[in-house]
């Protein structure tokens, strides 16, 4: 394997009239809602900057020298993704979105689609490899349960199958946990930590999300 280094972008990004006039209309709209305290006032700087990464994407594939078949990667729907699969069908080379967390039936990147083009969204991955089958028909079958004509295979949860069982010999249940956000003080809900304690003779094993820091994790082991 090798490094490339990404390179910025440093193309002038020029946001079409007609999508100026769906932000400030969508200003207003939001001011008619219960949620007219958001403040928006930055969206088009925002969306400017989103549309950067998705040129950093697009360099990134641009820039290799020797491309690959085939790219890896979870969460396709980051913005710096997305360019790398718009750069990637040009070249030929194939992109897979592995499932690394839950996506439930609400989730708008894996479900609930409504159409799909023939030729599909250039914006999307070739293939989806997700842990079970309900994933993969939420992701193959359109709300009204016609094919979407995306492709996705089930590749399991490699978590389990990776896990060091020389640490512990069995577990009864196993908990993932997810990054703080600013209306979730704790890591553990007090109803999960209260079962902990009066079910001490099952197994408890909590994983910690990627994105936990060491100082996330030292807090977890005190809990």
């Amino acid at each position: 394997s090798y490094q490339i280094k990404t390179r910025p972008n440093s193309e002038e990004i020029k946001i079409e009239i007609d999508i100026l006039h769906f932000l400030n209309q969508l200003k207003k709209d939001i001011q008619n809602t219960k949620y007219k305290n958001i403040n928006i006032e930055n969206i088009g700087y925002i969306l400017k900057r989103k549309l950067e990464d998705i040129n950093e994407g697009r360099n990134f594939i641009e820039d290799m020298k020797v491309k690959p078949k085939y790219i890896f990667y979870s969460s396709y729907a980051h913005p710096f993704k997305i360019g790398v699969n718009i750069a990637s069908k040009l070249h030929k080379i194939k992109t897979i979105d592995v499932q690394h967390g839950i996506q439930g039936k609400n989730n708008p990147d894996y479900t609930n689609w409504t159409k799909v083009p023939n030729n599909k969204y250039e914006m999307l991955p070739d293939w989806f490899w997700t842990w079970n089958e309900i994933s993969k028909e939420r992701i193959e079958y359109l709300d009204n349960n016609s094919l979407s004509g995306l492709n996705a295979t089930i590749s399991g949860y490699k978590f389990l199958e990776r896990y060091d069982k020389s640490r512990i010999q069995q577990f009864d249940v196993l908990i993932t946990l997810q990054p703080l956000f600013f209306n979730q003080p704790t890591y553990l809900q007090y109803f999960v930590l209260k079962l902990i304690k009066d079910y001490k003779s099952i197994s408890w094993v909590i994983k910690p999300h990627p994105k936990h820091t060491n100082r996330d994790l030292m807090k977890i082991e005190k809990i």
